[in-house]
């Protein structure tokens, strides 16, 4: 192997095994997939030669391609609930996390509309429930913001139409970063797809028609246990085990 690849950091690119696929930044700090032309190029950008020093043999640049292969492979690229863009090390595997979550920045101030919103929804005479509400808010903003996963509670909100249920579902969708998923079919049973779960913080039931088999509103509580109290799950197609805190 070429001195110059020992010597030098291998370039900021990850090579992802199961797409046969290379990632890397773009100028504005967004993980972007390129093929095996380009990722060639991005490396002879970092002081690399494209051309074989001796005719027959290997360039440096296909040298640390193959180093990349074998030193900088991930076993999973996309969204990840919880984590920030990058790369992190799960079990046995490297994963590359492509999107981060875009928390709101907190802001001391008055906040009628969503007080009265708010008001209206949880206080139904001496009844007040939203020391509760607040409550399960600010554990899931501390999981979040300090990156430290326990087991959560589910909140359910029961009301007319009209009453700010998809509202509120919305604006808690904004609060914990962005990104809502819904596994309403996933928890029936009705597929065994779940990929879409893991990349959201807001797994978010809205108006599915429940089913009256007992046998799927079995596997239905079965789920809500395992999402709410499980600290990793099984991505399905399944590479690894990713740990991935939703709400």
């Amino acid at each position: 192997m070429s001195n110059i690849i020992d010597a030098i950091p291998l370039p900021p690119l990850y090579y992802h095994a199961i797409e046969t696929t290379y990632w890397r930044m773009d100028r504005n700090n967004r993980w972007i997939k390129v093929n095996d032309a380009s990722a060639k190029s991005f490396i002879a950008e970092h002081s690399y030669c494209k051309n074989p020093t001796t005719p027959g043999t290997n360039s440096e640049v296909e040298k640390c391609i193959m180093d990349i292969q074998a030193r900088q492979n991930v076993a999973y690229v996309g969204r990840l609930a919880g984590h920030n863009a990058g790369i992190y090390k799960m079990g046995e595997n490297h994963i590359l996390v492509t999107d981060s979550p875009k928390f709101i920045t907190p802001k001391a101030g008055q906040w009628p509309t969503l007080e009265a919103l708010f008001r209206g929804m949880f206080v139904d005479g001496t009844l007040d429930q939203r020391p509760y509400f607040y409550g399960w808010l600010k554990s899931g903003m501390e999981s979040f913001r300090q990156h430290r996963w326990k087991a959560s509670q589910l909140l359910a909100m029961a009301g007319p139409i009209g009453s700010g249920k998809s509202l509120t579902q919305n604006l808690l969708t904004a609060l914990f970063g962005g990104r809502s998923s819904k596994p309403y079919q996933f928890m029936m049973g009705q597929t065994s797809f779940n990929s879409h779960m893991f990349g959201a913080e807001h797994l978010m039931l809205e108006d599915e028609a429940e089913s009256v088999d007992i046998r799927s509103r079995r596997h239905f509580a079965s789920n809500i246990k395992t999402i709410l109290m499980s600290v990793c799950g099984r991505n399905h197609p399944p590479i690894c085990g990713l740990k991935s805190p939703t709400l």
